[in-house]
């Protein structure tokens, strides 16, 4: 079983209390922390997706009745303690809502078997904090799909009036999709459903073809949105 790894461990939950700070702003309403309907690959929900030495892309939208004045993320042991004052970013105007997309390294030292909690505290215009744990798995796939074993060969000569391409695509985690794009026959086939979710392999003659300079493109790409592209210019000499 995994452990998890955190700095503050807390009861998540609302402050409920009236806040005046003596600049006018009364609410009962704590900020409200959404980890639904982002666009990072690596995240799902409060769960991130991540690796050492590796990038780590955060996102939440945080909403609030009277304003959005701060967000504080916290885990001491990758040495993460920033506050970022987002009213300072925009003095002429109220967020009420906020897209936090904050980055930072893991260090590269850390344990890929193990999962980490980092500490996320948003504070309103009127005092109030909402404290959420984010959790991040050393599981986050890097890595693009590898296109091989491509034939014909860029800039090969084949001689007749067809040609047989073939190609393979590994993915180490899943594929998303892979588009073999063959202009001179008109073709452009997307493929989405693969064996074992990591392999495709595509082995296809096309006849008919006149003396001449072709080219067709194939490209990949997984579940984590990376992706792969690689051009084939031949020629047909008869």
């Amino acid at each position: 079983m995994k452990k998890f790894h955190g700095a503050w461990i807390l009861i998540l939950g609302l402050i409920l209390n009236s806040c005046d700070q003596g600049n006018g702003i009364e609410t009962t309403e704590a900020p409200r922390v959404d980890f639904a309907n982002i666009t990072n690959p690596f995240q799902e929900d409060s769960l991130v997706h991540a690796a050492p030495g590796e990038r780590l892309r955060l996102e939440a939208w945080l909403r609030d009745e009277v304003g959005i004045q701060r967000f504080h993320l916290y885990y001491p042991l990758w040495d993460l303690d920033n506050t970022i004052e987002v009213a300072e970013y925009y003095p002429d105007r109220v967020l009420y809502e906020y897209l936090l997309s904050f980055g930072f390294e893991v260090p590269p030292d850390t344990d890929p078997d193990e999962e980490y909690i980092l500490m996320l505290t948003v504070t309103n215009r009127g005092g109030l904090t909402t404290e959420r744990e984010v959790y991040v798995a050393m599981d986050g796939d890097y890595q693009s799909p590898v296109i091989s074993e491509v034939s014909p060969g860029n800039n090969e000569i084949v001689e007749g009036d067809a040609v047989n391409i073939k190609f393979r695509v590994q993915e180490n985690e899943e594929l998303k999709y892979v588009v073999f794009h063959f202009p001179a026959m008109e073709i452009y086939d997307s493929v989405t459903s693969f064996r074992g979710g990591k392999a495709y392999a595509y082995d296809q003659v096309f006849d008919g073809l006149t003396e001449g300079k072709y080219r067709f493109t194939i490209r990949a790409r997984d579940m984590y949105e990376n992706s792969r592209e690689k051009e084939v210019n031949f020629l047909i000499s008869q």
